[in-house]
C-alpha cells in the first residue's frame, strides 16, 4: 500500500486552480482537495482537474527543524479554500536550487486543537507558516463523473496548437465549441460561431 501524504503545495498546485468553482451557493466547489494518496482536486461543477505529483513526498526528508510540529500525513481528505491555497502558492520560494525538494515544496504541519490547519514553508534559512480553516462541506463523488470504460479512441493535441485553437474561439467571440475526432490519426475538426463570424479549424494528432 502507498505511503499516505500529507497536504503537498507547489507551483504544479496551481494546475488545478483554473477549475475551482465560482458559485457561492457551493462552497465546496470553490475548495481544493488534498487526498491521501496524494491526489489535489479541483471542480467547478461543469469538469474537473486530477493532479498528482511525481513521485511521492518524502517526509522523513522534510526540514522539520523548523517547524515545532512533526509533519502529519493525511488520513482522510481536506478541502482548503482556493483562495489561501493561492497564497501559499505565492509564498513558495521562487529561486531554489534544482532538484531541491526541501525549498520547492510544502507540507501540512499539524491540524490544531483549534481545527486549524498549519502549512510550513521553508528555504533552509527561514521559516513561514500559514494557518487555514479547512472547509466542512461535502465535496462531490468525483468518481462517479470519472469514466472507467476503455476509451474508444485515444488523440493526442499539441498544447501550442490547442492554446491557438482557444485564442482563434476567443477572437471571434465563441462560447462554444463543436469538436469532430474519427479516429486517432485523422485530422480533428473545430466549428464555431461567434458574433459576427465562424470558424472551422482543422487540427493534425500528435503522437504521445
Amino acid at each position: 500500500m502507498a505511503q499516505t501524504q500529507p497536504i503537498r503545495i507547489t507551483k504544479q498546485t496551481g494546475a488545478v486552480l483554473p477549475w475551482v468553482g465560482d458559485d457561492t451557493t457551493r462552497y465546496a466547489l470553490q475548495t481544493v482537495r488534498f487526498d491521501p494518496d496524494g491526489r489535489t482536486v479541483a471542480c467547478n461543477g461543469a469538469g474537473l482537474c486530477l493532479l498528482r505529483h511525481s513521485g511521492d513526498f518524502a517526509v522523513e526528508d522534510y526540514p522539520t527543524a523548523f517547524f515545532p510540529v512533526q509533519i502529519a500525513p493525511l488520513t482522510a481528505p481536506v478541502l482548503l479554500p482556493a483562495d489561501n491555497v493561492a497564497q501559499v502558492m505565492k509564498a513558495i520560494p521562487k529561486h531554489v536550487k534544482r532538484g531541491s525538494l526541501l525549498t520547492s515544496q510544502n507540507a501540512v504541519q499539524v491540524v490544531n486543537s483549534n481545527g486549524h490547519i498549519t502549512i510550513g514553508i521553508t528555504d533552509l534559512s527561514t521559516a513561514q507558516t500559514f494557518e487555514i480553516q479547512p472547509s466542512d462541506a461535502t465535496y462531490p463523488d468525483i468518481e462517479r463523473v470519472i469514466p472507467m470504460e476503455a476509451p474508444t479512441v485515444t488523440i493526442g493535441i499539441s498544447v501550442a496548437y490547442l492554446s491557438a485553437v482557444v485564442e482563434s474561439l476567443k477572437t471571434i467571440g465563441a462560447k462554444t465549441v463543436a469538436l469532430s475526432v474519427t479516429d486517432s490519426l485523422k485530422a480533428m475538426v473545430w466549428d464555431a460561431k461567434g458574433d459576427d463570424a465562424n470558424v472551422k479549424i482543422v487540427l493534425m494528432p500528435v503522437r504521445v
